[in-house]
């Protein structure tokens, strides 16, 4: 296999089929996932959702070499994430049986954010771990 398409498939094609669930997924009429319990268990749902592809986003930043790229990795996943989910909650608003929320948009921030965070975290304890070393 090349190097191109083994990329694709390990660094972006996850990103790729995530976004399509989550498009196909906010275009279904009358969704309702299992109910946690509390009162903003959608908002949990969000925040989850977003969480998981900013992840996802952030892998496929990481193939590329780009100064730039590797210098605001955090900032670029974080952007590219939060522009998907207004996309998305976009696309919600224009679906029958379907809500497009701030409050939604905000906890798909929010994920996205903190996944961007975590990473941020993970990783620069892990090079002064290797400075150490």
């Amino acid at each position: 296999m090349t190097r191109i398409k083994r990329s694709f498939l390990y660094y972006h094609l996850p990103a790729i089929l995530y976004a399509m669930l989550i498009f196909y997924v906010s275009g279904l009429r009358e969704i309702s996932p299992p109910s946690l319990g509390i009162s903003w268990d959608d908002k949990l749902y969000h925040f989850g959702e977003y969480f998981v592809f900013s992840l996802l986003i952030h892998v496929a930043l990481r193939y590329y070499s780009h100064a730039r790229i590797r210098d605001n990795i955090y900032v670029i996943g974080a952007i590219i994430s939060v522009v998907f989910a207004v996309s998305d909650e976009i696309h919600q608003y224009f679906v029958p049986g379907r809500e497009s929320s701030l409050l939604d948009l905000l906890a798909d921030t929010l994920g996205a954010v903190l996944a961007q965070f975590v990473l941020w975290r993970f990783f620069k304890s892990r090079n002064a771990q290797k400075a150490i070393d």
